[in-house]
């Protein structure tokens, strides 16, 4: 299942540029997710991926340093 979620979350995050906020936690998503939110959502602000136990922690580093506004 964790691949119908990425494939919809990144298909969303794909479509939204300017996200600022996003809380997708409690989903069985992984570092794909994160890669779309690198090179999309420069602006995002607000991330909640609280219990999305298949990202890696060099993921999340990734989005820290993409994601200056965070």
């Amino acid at each position: 299942m964790a691949l119908q979620n990425d494939a919809l979350i990144i298909a969303i995050i794909k479509g939204s540029p300017n996200l600022k906020h996003l809380k997708i936690s409690n989903n069985d998503i992984g570092d794909e997710v994160t890669k779309a939110l690198v090179h999309t959502c420069y602006k995002l602000e607000y991330l909640d991926i609280r219990c999305c136990t298949f990202i890696s922690e060099l993921s999340i580093c990734n989005v820290i340093r993409s994601c200056p506004k965070l």
